[in-house]
């Protein structure tokens, strides 16, 4: 047992004798209090060949002529400070982990004998008494690393234990080649993704292991300004708990559950918003992850705050390759040290089906350092085939809470976060159509949002020409089509600014856009382009638009982030299309929005920026033109969206245009005379058995059946002497603004 003095106000009041405690004690370089760690590999091929500061360490059993050894101390475990293995404790056990990026042949594992690094460096021609390693420079056999890609531990108790009676054995450990000539490469405590560096965990005071490993997460769900739900998956069943805090080694906070699980899952509520916690999570006896520098995550910003935040995008990542970790590296070299807020999947997550073992090898195991800090939105790709699977692992938003219109589903569902609105919308699994409850919600939910942005994402783009043809029906079950027939036109009405999508293995990105349902081949810029310069900022411009509806929405095909195909890439509406590997990195900052094409090898492949200010306010009356029209309060004679107040003339000041004042058209005045009586349908007799002409021939068609015959002779007489049926629209209650004839607008062309 350990005895620990209290104190208050610095002085020593009285001493409490306490039980020892049981921990988990992790060193890991950069991520946890004393843990330097010093590694290398040694080159035979090259004697005097300096590795100590790679970022990969490696053995190898044939390499050039030579054999390469790998060799990993951790320092300073030992010691009487918090964090460290003191004297008296009793260790449980020890596990060394690392992670491989290349597979090959097993190691065997042994204690080195001689002193080495500092002094530095460490190479093969100076590594013991003679060039080389020799027999003599290692001892006791610990066991044998595998060299299979991901992490991989390796039990070492017994070294810890032998190393805390004497401190200064600790020597670390050597990795010898001896299962064959393939080498296997490992991260190094020098390598850029923290969480993969080399680990050492150490169980103390406890008698049997810990309760649980953790082997999956943790990771992050569901943020807002003032919650966040944290997951992880045990290999057995255990409580759960997260403990958490604004500052590191200062958990304060802490929710358990009673119920036992191997799928964990807490919410935390009543946070700070736009803050920075740490946390660990475990049981509600014992940590079993967390508690670091490392482990931490930020609320988001006020709804509605212009707090800037960055987001990143990636789809159909999910193949477990090297191309894939080769844009998530370039994705973390061009953030560095900025924190991602948001993260957005947009389907085909876990290749070829979605099952959980491919869930775990090809996103939880590749991404690890990004799950534990940024939380994730997803939505589902064609090849998350087994829904349980999918929707067991995600905790989407569907009451609402989150801002936006409760879904009832995680299918579809939508959050705020700062000054934007994002929307999930699934083009795998729901109908489509517009009277099914996704577009009908979407209605609700775009009518309901106040955000200065708004962002749309699911998986089958509306437009590409990539390994996947939005124009072929047949591609994909007409799930493209659909989405570009049924859901574009309520998206571009409700003012969407910026829609993500993959499917495709292409990246491409369309021009400033609106209004175009069809095939390319119906494509016409000169009705669809709001603008069409390439939205570089050094280049064309950035692209300009204000929140009214239909000003215009980019639409973005991110489908090339763990592999990349071809195709003709030559769909008109958009300004690139390339077969890239990459992911796209958003970043929001008030009224600005500006989109990166990241590709795999670092370069910046396509770069655009969105400027939004307010919507029209042409009366000053502090309310946007479109709602005073929809509202009644201002009128819009000639329909083209201004209210006619901010126009003229208007001689007789009746606040209706004088261009609207011209000749009439109601269904029956054919003469255009602004009234109805015997002259019209004479006009009529005269059309349809003389020479006379009709200026309007709308007008003419009294009944609106498209048909000029006597029946709008006969319909006109019984109305004008009988009181018959009135004639169809426009008059009398045309659904328009009332101008001054007959209650209907009038216009100077005919429509």
């Amino acid at each position: 047992m350990r005895t620990t003095p209290i104190f208050i106000l610095g002085s020593l009041l009285l001493p409490f004798t306490s039980f020892l405690h049981a921990d988990t004690l992790t060193f890991q370089e950069g991520v946890y209090s004393h843990s330097q760690t010093t590694d290398t590999w040694l080159q035979g091929a090259v004697g005097n060949a300096n590795h100590d500061t790679n970022s990969v360490i490696e053995w190898d059993g044939s390499d050039a002529g030579g054999q390469n050894f790998l060799i990993i101390r951790f320092d300073e475990i030992f010691g009487s400070l918090q964090g460290q293995i003191q004297p008296s404790d009793v260790i449980t056990s020890a596990t060394l982990s690392y992670t491989s990026i290349d597979p090959g042949d097993a190691a065997t594992v042994n204690e080195i004998e001689v002193d080495w690094s500092p002094p530095s460096p460490t190479t093969f021609n100076s590594f013991g008494a003679a060039a080389g390693v020799q027999s003599e420079d290692y001892g006791l056999e610990v066991g044998s690393a595998l060299g299979a890609t991901g992490p991989q531990s390796i039990d070492v108790l017994h070294s810890i234990e032998q190393w805390a009676v004497n401190p200064a054995s600790n020597r670390g450990w050597i990795f010898r080649p001896t299962g064959g000539t393939n080498g296997a490469v490992l991260r190094s405590s020098e390598a850029t993704q923290t969480t993969e560096r080399p680990k050492l965990t150490v169980v103390i005071n406890e008698g049997a292991p810990p309760p649980a490993s953790v082997l999956r997460g943790p990771y992050l769900q569901r943020v807002t300004a003032d919650s966040i739900t944290v997951r992880w998956r045990t290999d057995t069943a255990t409580t759960s708990s997260v403990r958490f805090g604004v500052e590191a080694g200062s958990l304060t906070g802490s929710v358990s559950t009673s119920t036992t699980t191997i799928d964990h899952e807490v919410a935390l509520t009543g946070l700070m918003p736009d803050t920075r916690y740490y946390y660990s999570i475990g049981t509600a006896d014992q940590d079993l992850a967390g508690d670091s520098a490392n482990h931490f995550f930020e609320t988001s910003p006020i709804p509605g705050s212009a707090t800037p935040f960055s987001v990143w995008a990636i789809g159909d990542f999910g193949t477990a390759n090297s191309s894939q970790a080769l844009v998530r590296d370039a994705y973390y070299s061009y953030s560095d040290s900025t924190y991602t807020d948001l993260w957005l999947l947009l389907g085909d997550n876990a290749y070829l089906s979605g099952t959980d073992a491919q869930y775990q090898a090809a996103f939880f195991n590749v991404y690890q350092q990004m799950l534990i800090q940024t939380p994730f939105a997803s939505t589902r790709g064609n090849h998350e085939t087994m829904p349980s699977v999918y929707y067991g692992l995600v905790t989407n938003p569907t009451d609402g809470v989150s801002g936006g219109v409760a879904s009832g589903t995680e299918a579809f569902y939508s959050f705020d976060f700062g000054n934007a609105h994002f929307i999930c919308l699934d083009s795998e699994g729901s109908d489509l159509s517009t009277s099914a409850p996704m577009l009908t919600w979407l209605e609700l939910d775009l009518a309901s949002t106040a955000q200065d942005w708004i962002v749309t994402f699911f998986h089958h783009p509306p437009y590409t020409k990539g390994t996947h043809d939005s124009d072929q029906v047949a591609d994909s079950g007409g799930r493209m089509r659909d989405m570009r027939e049924n859901a574009l036109p309520i998206l571009e009405a409700g003012g969407c600014d910026l829609v993500l999508s993959g499917h495709s293995h292409v990246y491409e990105r369309s021009f400033l856009i609106d209004g175009h349902d069809g095939n390319s081949g119906t494509w016409n810029p000169a009705l669809h382009i709001v603008d069409g310069g390439n939205g570089d900022p050094l280049g064309d411009g950035g692209y300009q638009k204000d929140s009214s509806p239909n000003q215009g929405t980019v639409y973005i095909v991110m489908g090339s982030s763990g592999t990349v195909g071809s195709g003709s890439l030559d769909h008109p509406a958009m300004y690139y299309s390339g077969s890239v590997l990459g992911s796209l990195a958003l970043n929001f900052s008030g009224s600005n929005l500006g989109a990166t094409m990241v590709r795999s090898d670092g370069s910046y492949e396509d770069v655009f920026s969105i400027s939004k200010g307010p919507p029209p306010d042409c009366n000053g009356n502090g309310v946007a033109d479109s709602v005073d029209l929809a509202s009644g309060t201002s009128t819009d004679c000639n329909l083209d969206g201004i209210p006619d107040e901010c126009q003229g003339p208007d001689e007789n000041g009746d606040g209706v245009l004088d261009v609207c004042q011209g000749s009439a058209f109601i269904r029956g005045d054919v003469n255009q005379d602004g009234g109805m009586d015997i002259s019209d349908p004479v006009w009529m007799l005269q059309y349809l058995f003389a020479t006379a002409q009709v200026d309007c021939v709308a007008a003419f068609d009294f009944n609106g059946d498209e048909l000029l015959d006597l029946s709008d002779v006969i319909g006109e007489l019984s109305f004008i002497f009988q009181g018959g049926t009135p004639p169809e629209f426009p008059y009398p209650d045309c659904g328009v603004p009332a101008g001054t004839i007959g209650g209907c607008d009038s216009f100077s062309v005919c429509p």
